[in-house]
């Protein structure tokens, strides 16, 4: 891992000289990866300082651009080598390939973070009941956050655990939170960084109105999962007329073909 990490070191900052794979617009999205998927491979590839559970690790963009160049040049060494040992067909569609292994970090990271982001969406809720609820039996906010992170699934745990060790080292809450809603781009939590600001100001109780904040993201969640097998639906359906029934189709035609002609019942055989 630590050699293939240098590689891509090595080759960041030539690569961060070319525009298209600098990126420089897309540092919201890889800062969202690597603030909810800090363990992927481009992530932990992409910087030395990822460890797991840290909730932000170390993000330089060059190092984002030598993982796309590394996996440029990776797919061209393959193409080379299926063109010497197989032929040039074989290496020829490789090549054709390669434009992928320049995106295929952002295309990992992008669907590791829509899997992450689903999750979270999933997570919040209950852990702002349970928040509330560390609120009520009297624990103060930090504890009850605190709590709260030993108590939720990843990426949200990781992310409360940020907050925990930023509020611990002098940063308010409402900042943490406020830093973590900026990074990951959830807005319930930007949300609820607001309501603390606004409940602290006026002096009244967190804990009813974060309930109230618990109840719209899960009713948002649920109709976020309903839309889901809705477009599932018409996915299978074009996946089976146009994939699977004619394969079927195929399948069958090859088989009475084979038939007939062991009979000799084709062309007079």
């Amino acid at each position: 891992m630590r050699r293939i990490v240098a590689v891509v070191a090595r080759l960041s900052r030539p690569a961060s000289r070319v525009a298209w794979l600098r990126r420089e617009d897309r540092d919201a999205a890889v800062d969202a990866a690597f603030a909810l998927i800090p363990d992927a491979w481009p992530c932990r590839l992409a910087s030395i300082d990822v460890t797991p559970g840290q909730a932000k690790p170390s993000l330089d963009e060059t190092h984002v651009a030598g993982l796309r160049l590394a996996s440029g040049i990776a797919v061209l060494v393959v193409a080379v080598c299926a063109l010497l040992v197989a032929g040039p067909a074989p290496g020829i569609v490789v090549g054709i390939l390669l434009p992928l292994g320049l995106v295929l970090p952002d295309a990992v990271m992008a669907r590791r973070v829509r899997a992450a982001r689903r999750r979270l969406t999933v997570s919040l809720p209950d852990a702002l009941d349970l928040i509330a609820a560390a609120l009520r039996a009297g624990h103060d906010l930090d504890g009850a956050i605190a709590l709260a992170s030993t108590h939720s699934a990843p990426p949200l745990g990781r992310l409360l655990t940020d907050v925990s060790a930023r509020v611990a080292i002098g940063q308010s809450i409402v900042a943490a939170l406020q830093e973590v809603a900026g990074r990951t781009g959830e807005p319930t939590i930007a949300s609820v960084a607001a309501l603390i600001a606004r409940h602290r100001a006026l002096g009244i109780p967190v804990a009813p109105s974060l309930n109230t904040v618990a109840d719209e993201a899960r009713s948002r969640a649920h109709i976020a999962i309903a839309e889901r097998a809705a477009r599932a639906g018409p996915l299978a359906a074009i996946l089976t007329a146009g994939v699977i029934a004619p394969a079927c189709v195929v399948f069958l035609v090859v088989v009475v073909l084979g038939g007939l002609t062991e009979r000799g019942a084709i062309l007079g055989l």
